[in-house]
């Protein structure tokens, strides 16, 4: 009974952590999803999770971020990396995954995807 809610908390705390880490080190912001917009490349589409709020040199970005993962879903590759050169460079992070835990994973800035998709074009 206790263990239950000894693990959620847990969980909870570590998403905290995460989620803390990546606005400190790189001013990503989760979006709730109430806020989250659908991102669509072709066919395929994916919902906001996280978003840039870095200054690039241009003011605030504002950008939607996806996985790798969801990258590669959004442009039919398995392939890795499904971006082979963002301008902005990966974001590591880590996710929860409902199998195996909790797993280092990569965002990617939702123009470069773009790119990519009109690169395949």
């Amino acid at each position: 009974m206790n263990t239950s809610l000894t693990l959620d908390s847990l969980i909870r705390t570590r998403l905290a952590e995460i989620t803390e880490g990546l606005w400190n080190d790189h001013r990503v912001l989760r979006v709730e999803s109430s806020d989250a917009r659908f991102l669509q490349i072709g066919s395929a589409a994916t919902i906001e999770r996280w978003q840039c709020q870095a200054n690039h040199g241009s003011g605030l970005c504002g950008e939607p971020l996806v996985s790798s993962t969801e990258a590669g879903l959004l442009l039919g590759s398995p392939d890795y990396p499904a971006v082979e050169s963002p301008v902005y460079g990966l974001i590591e992070y880590r996710e929860l995954d409902t199998n195996f835990g909790f797993m280092a994973g990569e965002l990617v800035h939702f123009s470069d995807v773009v790119a990519e998709f009109e690169a395949q074009g």
